[in-house]
């Protein structure tokens, strides 16, 4: 929320140095609509910006509202509630993420990673050894072999090659890693320029902060893929 930041100590929140409210938590997070996530020694809760306690539920485990729900853990296991603290859904799961386009990823009892959809069913059949928030439909995937591709929303995979490592695509480009280091693909794996690098940023504003395979800290320009050392 603006102007309400979290206090150095984690234990309430506050709005130009002031307190927000007498209360003070073990851990406190960021507003979301309204809503903050808190947690004592044997529960985590929600609360306004009173810090008064919300939806009169307890858990053993709270994180933000995302996309009007957020992810809880009571004893069955991890689910979302809404913004009136009601289950979302039955279904219970190992471990959930946040919900991000519509869709959220999920961890079942056999550590299958996967995406569900805002009634906790799964929107594919494919398991995967682990799977990223989407953005822009896309998502980043581990494969069974342990190697990484992209994948559509349906589970499958936006190309066929698979690599060492990828981030998920910013502005039509995504950092990539292979035998011989860092690099970046354009949506059909193809690499955007011939250099590799040690270690590599996505781009910001144009340009890229990273390491060259001599470990010079350069600056790699998003114009021309111009490498500049700094």
């Amino acid at each position: 929320m603006l102007g309400i930041t979290i206090s150095l100590d984690e234990t309430h929140h506050i709005k130009n140095n002031i307190p927000l409210y007498d209360i003070r938590f073990e851990k406190v997070t960021n507003f979301h609509k309204n809503i903050a996530s808190v947690k004592n020694k044997n529960c985590a809760f929600f609360i306004n910006k009173e810090g008064k306690t919300l939806f009169n539920r307890k858990f053993k485990k709270t994180f933000g509202f995302y996309e009007g729900l957020a992810s809880v853990q009571d004893d069955e296991g991890f689910f979302h509630i809404n913004e009136q603290g009601e289950d979302a859904y039955k279904a219970r799961f190992a471990w959930l993420g946040n919900f991000q386009e519509g869709k959220c990823v999920a961890k079942d009892i056999k550590n299958n990673y996967f995406h569900i959809n805002t009634l906790g069913k799964r929107i594919y059949k494919q398991n995967f050894k682990y799977v990223g928030d989407f953005k822009y439909c896309l998502a980043v995937a581990i494969l069974e072999n342990k190697k990484y591709q992209h994948i559509r929303e349906n589970g499958e995979a936006l190309y066929v090659k698979t690599f060492d490592f990828v981030d998920v695509f910013h502005k039509g480009f995504a950092l990539a890693k292979d035998k011989d280091g860092y690099f970046h693909i354009d949506k059909k794996a193809i690499a955007v320029y011939k250099q590799k690098f040690l270690r590599l940023e996505p781009f910001y504003n144009g340009l890229a902060l990273g390491k060259d395979l001599s470990s010079n800290d350069i600056i790699l320009s998003e114009d021309d893929f111009s490498v500049r050392k700094i």
